[in-house]
């Protein structure tokens, strides 16, 4: 059953919400009015501007949408272009896990890995951060 929370940054509320799974620095509140959300007022304060979604994001109280990403403190949809890029990254991670046995092999038995998987896998790890860093 979902219950009611806050969080509280530097005696600020910055965050409140009600869920079933509560994040770790969240003080649960506790109501006799089921579903009431009884804050005490010395945590407002009067200055307090509710954070926007970004900063909710940034701050990791929050996860970003699907197929979303932020550009200039914006949320804005992936583009076209970003599902090529996407696309691109996931064909080097499927051709990277199909050589992961090798990986496996040698921390089990320590049986070298080739040279040329071993090129190969950086080359597709390289090619991944800068696929990456397109988005």
């Amino acid at each position: 059953m979902p219950v009611p929370y806050i969080i509280i940054k530097d005696e600020t509320v910055v965050y409140s919400g009600m869920g079933d799974i509560i994040p770790e620095e969240a003080t649960v509140l506790e109501s006799p009015y089921e579903g009431a959300l009884d804050i005490p007022i010395s945590w407002l304060h009067a200055d307090y501007t509710p954070k926007t979604e970004v900063e909710l994001i940034q701050e990791g109280l929050k996860d970003i949408p699907r197929n979303m990403k932020i550009i200039d403190n914006e949320l804005v949809p992936y583009t076209e272009e970003d599902y090529k890029i996407l696309n691109e990254i996931r064909e080097c991670e499927s051709k990277l896990s199909q050589t992961d046995w090798y990986v496996i092999r040698f921390i089990d038995s320590e049986k070298e890995i080739p040279s040329e998987i071993k090129k190969e896998r950086q080359k597709l790890r390289e090619r991944i951060s800068e696929l990456k860093e397109k988005i």
